[in-house]
């Protein structure tokens, strides 16, 4: 880490949580504004969801493209990069006066996310110490959903009551706006190298971006068809439903953000401390607390647990509709969770190949998020009840569990001065 890397975390931290919210921004929009759009420019539902599936096909094809200009240019000028595209692509959308115009700003945008992903990841790892490392990179995914609850709360209302340009056009201020703020936030990475960086991956590194599309095709539909699971298995109406999904998202970022404030307070010197304590003398408390002190254990038991909740909503259609949305909140208070400790341990397993391991893991988690929807919206169409598909996804995040302990485990944490503290009282 460079001295002025390491001069401004919080500009750092901050300057990466704005860049991710506006970077996702024009990919899920349409979906918000779905009614606006028909009725303006007369689309039907498979072109709107097209916007959509065309930005963050892009975002997946220019990972490895962006991993390399990152190397090039340092992660500083690839987001701000990403911002100026995030501008333009708002104006053109703001202005469209017709369906491709969507589409050109679809793909203008979803090629700069691609920036965002590998640069602000480059950006934790080089600003942020390790021991705040993974709740920096929670608090950054954590942006997203956020950022997307005010869209899908206020959105809608916008369109109605104004025009949904105007949606378009704050997002361009904004991006404009978030371009000036990176130059000025985000340290300038490129004087920490004095050699040209390396691009060689640990053994089995490929089996992270297994891992992650397999953890985000799971996932995807929690947020897709929660809404009609709920009218059609569960007899609410499509309103109410979608107020109880759009509070359980709420609570779902806010315990996000309390998890990252926990993370922040109980650094990994405490938590190898309290390993060492507790587990001294039993084996059992060692394979149990010790999960806490590996980036990797801790993706694979977010993804148990993430099972779990969805275990609870599919028990909830024969039980109760409260055991249901404890497992859509659950479900969603893990999401942010686990992609931000994924990213803390990919940049750490990479090492100094972090931008193009970053690449290859969000690039598997950006082509799963492009498959779950078709997929799981195909076997829905042939007849397969939500009970096969939230059975589906419990299978498809414990297959993602295995993958990530087949990409390896990181160094455990240096407790052998706490073991040395622990003898000495004794």
């Amino acid at each position: 880490m460079s001295e002025q890397s390491a001069q401004r975390p919080l500009g750092a931290a901050a300057g990466s949580v704005v860049a991710m919210a506006l970077g996702s921004a024009v990919g899920f929009l349409p979906g918000f504004i779905i009614v606006a759009l028909r009725a303006d420019l007369g689309l039907d539902y498979w072109q709107i969801g097209l916007l959509s599936t065309v930005n963050y096909g892009c975002t997946w094809l220019a990972m490895s493209p962006a991993a390399r200009l990152t190397d090039r240019w340092g992660a500083r000028r690839v987001v701000l990069l990403d911002m100026v595209l995030v501008a333009v692509a708002g104006g053109i959308a703001a202005a469209a006066s017709s369906y491709s115009f969507l589409l050109v700003a679809g793909v203008l945008n979803g090629l700069g996310y691609a920036l965002t992903n590998v640069g602000t990841n480059i950006v934790v790892k080089r600003s942020i110490d390790a021991q705040w490392r993974t709740a920096a990179m929670i608090a950054k995914s954590a942006a997203v959903p956020g950022f997307l609850a005010l869209l899908a709360a206020f959105g809608p209302w916008i369109a109605d009551r104004w025009h949904w340009r105007w949606l378009y056009a704050a997002l361009a201020v904004g991006g404009a706006l978030a371009a000036l703020a990176v130059g000025r936030t985000l340290p300038d990475d490129r004087v920490a190298r004095r050699t040209p960086p390396t691009r060689e991956l640990p053994k089995y590194f490929g089996w992270f971006p297994v891992g992650a599309a397999l953890m985000v095709a799971a996932t995807v539909p929690i947020y897709l068809l929660s809404v009609p699971y709920l009218d059609e298995s569960l007899g609410y109406t499509s309103t109410t439903a979608g107020v109880l999904v759009g509070v359980s998202a709420a609570i779902g970022v806010a315990v996000t953000l309390v998890i990252v404030l926990l993370s922040r307070r109980v650094g990994p010197e405490f938590r190898a401390r309290l390993v060492v304590i507790l587990s001294a003398r039993s084996r059992l408390m060692w394979a149990i607390f010790g999960l806490v002190l590996y980036r990797i254990r801790l993706v694979m038991v977010l993804c148990v647990a993430m099972g779990a909740f969805i275990a609870l909503l599919l028990l909830g259609g024969s039980v109760a509709v409260v055991i249901a949305m404890a497992g859509i909140v659950g479900t969603m208070s893990l999401q942010s969770a686990r992609l931000g400790a994924m990213n803390a341990a990919v940049v750490e397993r990479a090492g100094a190949a972090a931008a193009r391991g970053s690449a290859l893991a969000m690039g598997g988690y950006y082509l799963g998020t492009m498959a779950s929807p078709v997929i799981f919206g195909a076997l829905l169409d042939v007849g397969l009840s939500y009970r096969w598909v939230w059975l589906i996804c419990i299978m498809l995040l414990g297959a993602a569990a295995v993958a990530y302990r087949l990409a390896g485990r990181l160094q455990p944490l240096d407790w052998s001065r706490w073991k040395a503290l622990l003898s000495g009282r004794r």
